[in-house]
């Protein structure tokens, strides 16, 4: 009896979510008059993410934005938070690859004596990808060993690359925006519009998205927001080969902005500078022809089989979807004359997998900043905000491990009366489906030297529930093509009460 076998290396995949909080401190510049808190923003990026022995070490900061207004004036309030967590992931291996996409779940600011005080809940969405090897029989040459065999397919994680990089480039208003005196808040993203894989190499392009509240000393207007886009390319070295899928996050760590003149001196044009940290990733699919079971019709086989769980990555896709939601003045406030600024960053607060689709439950906090009826006062209100979007894709199933990553690429705004306005969000999602899978594989055969017993030469067998012709031609030692051969009529799947012949030749 030759034996083959083969080398099949698969990816178990485990997700989990933990909650964190965070508190941010930040000064106010002076004291000498009250201070009023007109709208809020909070950033969160990742630095390292490192697999142990049953938890995973993740180290980020958080930062915080905040518009306020004290007397006369409207400044900027910024502060920042390091933050370091343990999370305990039972049986995880120091090999793993580790994905973290954190979203700021929810935050409250307010004011308390000289500061601003950010209350921050952090969501840590965890992938875990460890790949396993195993060697098993692949193909088995006996003209008396009957086979059942099956291709197994999986998913290959071939590592996970990190680049930090920044760009820069310049903003100019046009001339129908007011100019621009100082900058009170930036809401800066990172989307990917395209990833792929080369020889030794990773590349992908997207675009930073820009979201800019400042101060224009108008007194129509005194603040405006102004959204654009920095477009941005990079190319990772990593071992990897053409046609492999690539997955490609990137966060914007820091956005700093200087205000420039233009040739008719005036401050029109913004400078940023943007640090982006990316992280690639590239997995390749594999199909491996693999036997499942083995008999023989003249001798009993010893048999060593395993049962493999592993994950198939069934569906990457990106899309862009769109959303429109409202936010109602609460009830006491004056009402609005129009909008200067909205603050909000929805994120997926979970998703359902469906056949032919996913649907994303979002929750925000937005800020609305409005000027006044009647007194011409900036004020402002916030809101949590709950909407659905829904991922269309016919190769999403139900019962999938869904992954999204989602960033805000246009948010509009307009009033729909004194006391409502509507928000326009258009976002980019991208999704990775995982399917879960099992195998019974033969991690090796041999003859036991018994003799299988004899039996009957002919009889008449009936299928019962759950059989099948496998599984008769193993208990009874007769080969498929030999019951085919006596039974014609039959399908491969006969159905129970179906009355088999079968024959085996007595060994003299």
């Amino acid at each position: 009896m030759d034996i083959t076998m083969e080398q099949l290396r698969y990816d178990e995949v485990a997700a989990a979510e933990f909650t964190r909080s965070v508190r941010i401190i930040a000064q106010l510049p002076s004291t000498d008059a009250q201070a009023v808190l007109l709208g809020a923003d909070v950033e969160v990026s990742m630095g390292r993410c490192e697999a142990l022995a049953s938890e995973c070490i993740l180290e980020g900061t958080v930062r915080g934005c905040a518009v306020v207004s004290q007397g006369d004036a409207l400044m900027r309030v910024n502060g920042s938070q390091a933050f370091d967590y343990a999370a305990k992931l039972p049986g995880l291996s120091p090999k793993a690859t580790i994905k973290v996409c954190p979203v700021v779940k929810d935050y409250t600011a307010a004011i308390q004596g000289g500061s601003v005080v950010f209350d921050v809940e952090l969501l840590l969405r965890i992938m875990s990808i460890t790949a396993e090897d195993i060697s098993a029989v692949s193909e088995i040459q006996d003209e008396n060993v009957h086979v059942l065999s099956a291709e197994v397919e999986s998913t290959v994680n071939e590592g996970v690359f990190y680049s930090r990089f920044s760009v820069k480039e310049d903003i100019e208003l046009s001339v129908r925006m007011p100019e621009v005196k100082r900058v009170l808040c930036t809401q800066a993203s990172a989307v990917i519009s395209e990833a792929r894989c080369e020889d030794n190499e990773i590349l992908f392009e997207g675009d930073i998205v820009l979201r800019i509240t400042y101060d224009c000393e108008d007194e129509y207007e005194p603040i405006a927001q102004v959204a654009d886009k920095i477009p941005f390319s990079r190319v990772i070295e990593a071992p990897v080969r053409a046609g492999m899928e690539a997955d490609v996050c990137a966060m914007v760590e820091e956005c700093n902005i200087q205000i420039e003149t233009n040739q008719q001196g005036e401050y029109r044009i913004l400078t940023c500078e943007c640090l982006i940290n990316a992280c690639a990733s590239a997995c390749s699919q594999k199909s491996v022809n693999l036997i499942m079971d083995a008999y023989s019709t003249q001798n009993e086989l010893a048999l060593v089989q395993k049962e493999i769980e592993y994950k198939k990555c069934a569906v990457q896709a990106q899309a862009n979807l769109a959303a429109r939601v409202a936010a109602s003045l609460p009830k006491g406030m004056p009402p609005m004359a129009r909008i200067s600024a909205v603050l909000a960053q929805p994120y997926a607060e979970s998703v359902t997998a469906m056949d032919g689709r996913a649907l994303l439950n979002m929750a925000a906090r937005v800020y609305v900043i409005f000027i006044a009826s009647g007194t011409g006062e900036i004020s402002s209100f916030d809101q949590i905000i709950n909407f659905e979007l829904i991922f269309d894709n016919p190769d999403i199933r139900s019962g999938m491990e869904i992954f999204v990553n989602t960033a805000v690429e246009q948010m509009v705004s307009a009033l729909l009366g004194s006391s409502e306005c509507e928000i326009r969000f258009g976002i980019t999602v991208d999704l990775m489906g995982y399917e879960s899978k099992t195998a019974n594989v033969l991690l090796s055969v041999e003859d036991s030297g018994e003799t299988r017993p004899d039996g009957y030469g002919i009889c008449i067998y009936i299928m019962q529930p759950g059989d099948t012709l496998w599984s008769v031609g193993r208990e009874l030692g007769v080969g498929i093509e030999d019951l085919k051969e006596v039974n014609p009529e039959i399908s491969d799947n006969p159905p129970a009460g179906t009355r088999l012949i079968v024959y085996r030749q007595i060994k003299a």
